[in-house]
């Protein structure tokens, strides 16, 4: 079932799905001059965003339950779309903060369903492959959603160039529709179970660890890519809007390693994987202390390709734990994720004033040991299990002798 259409599908949705989080990253002139909003209400337009997406991901998770994936995911692509289109007559501030959280209450609706039908492939090791591919669109949603805006409106103005936008969407949707194979629809439960046991069936060890990794993990790229421009803002770089811009293009080459994943994946273990890309990021950091600039960037090229290996490896670890409902999972797995989006653009705060970007690299450290040390029990189960067996095993041997 997993045909290069199904591939392009979940590729189009996911892009759809990212393209409005971060579309006021780069219009900062056109925002002021429309709805006279300063530098720090451009960062309030993105948090109104990921908070709706952070309250709505445990109840979309069951809505998709209800409905199927498949279906949720086309109402989640209409509402996305009529959304972006109603931002072309807005001119008041509060408007578009109240869009932008409507926005967010959508998005899970979309992902949770993509990352519910990760594993209604029917060839073993293909899971991997549509999740990379799920990766891959939010990179490519991510990069295009900043990109277009700020391509579009200074050549179009506001009015046009939002219409263009929401256009955009709707030829996503139309691709969707037509490619999403009816097979990825799971029979629906029947009902919205909104019992407290629900939730607990997707509170298990093995869950709970998917979920702290992946706050974690979303915790240090947002700190890191929020941070990081400040660093380079100011002496010894001092460099200017289009350069600092220009830093997300270091998101470009996990679109083409992150594809590799799937080989890897059939001969390593997730763990193995998670280890490497925890490695590989902090050699990326370490890069970052460095004065100069290229150096600089190639730590920010090697820490955004580790996140997105650990990206692709957990959102296959998510559906292939059958602890509980899949898109449950998902919803309780998203709320995680952009919980340590919203709390990774804030807490480093607190280090940068009295210890700079070092301050916030310890801050990203303490962070993920404390991770690891609370879900340490599931990502070492084998281990710890490991002794017990070898022993049931010699002892079994030695009564077959005797």
């Amino acid at each position: 079932m997993t045909t290069t259409k199904y591939h392009l599908a979940v590729l189009c949705a996911s892009i759809s799905a990212f393209l409005d989080l971060y579309s006021t990253q780069a219009i900062y002139p056109a925002l002021h001059s429309r709805f006279g909003i300063g530098p720090a209400g451009t960062g309030a337009l993105i948090m109104a965003s990921t908070i709706g997406i952070a309250v709505a991901s445990p109840l979309a998770g069951l809505l998709t339950e209800r409905i199927g994936s498949r279906k949720a995911s086309f109402i989640g692509l209409v509402l996305l779309i009529l959304l972006s289109f109603s931002v072309s007559f807005l001119k008041d501030l509060h408007w578009l903060l109240g869009i932008r959280f409507l926005s967010g209450l959508v998005i899970p609706i979309v992902l949770s369903s993509l990352l519910a039908s990760v594993h209604l492939t029917s060839e073993v090791g293909d899971e991997v492959s549509v999740s990379a591919t799920y990766v891959s669109g939010t990179i490519i949603g991510g990069i295009a959603g900043r990109y277009l805006p700020a391509l579009l409106v200074p050549l179009l103005g506001w009015t046009p160039a939002s219409i263009v936008f929401s256009g955009v969407h709707l030829i996503l949707f139309i691709f969707t529709v037509l490619l999403l194979p009816v097979s990825t629809n799971p029979a629906p439960s029947g009902s919205i179970d909104l019992r407290l046991d629900v939730f607990r069936r997707a509170w298990t060890e093995s869950l709970r660890a998917k979920f702290l990794a992946g706050f974690c993990l979303l915790f240090c790229q947002t700190a890191v890519f929020t941070y990081i421009v400040i660093r380079l803002y100011v002496a010894p770089f001092n460099l200017d809007y289009s350069t600092l811009g220009a830093l997300y293009l270091v998101f470009l080459p996990p679109l083409i390693l992150i594809r590799f994943i799937p080989r890897l994946r059939k001969r390593v273990e997730a763990k193995t994987l998670l280890l490497a890309a925890v490695i590989g990021g902090w050699c990326g950091l370490l890069l970052t202390i460095s004065n100069t600039f290229w150096v600089v960037l190639a730590g920010l090229a090697v820490f955004s390709t580790a996140v997105f290996v650990a990206q692709t490896v957990l959102a296959n670890e998510i559906g292939a734990d059958a602890s509980a409902p899949k898109a449950v999972s998902a919803g309780m797995y998203l709320f995680f994720y952009y919980l340590g989006w919203s709390l990774g653009a804030l807490a480093p705060a607190l280090f940068w004033s009295s210890f700079g970007w070092n301050g916030c690299l310890i801050l990203l450290c303490l962070v993920q040991l404390t991770g690891f040390a609370l879900s340490k029990n599931h990502w070492y189960k084998k281990q710890h299990d490991l002794i017990p067996k070898m022993r049931e095993l010699l002892l079994i041997d030695l009564k077959e002798k005797t």
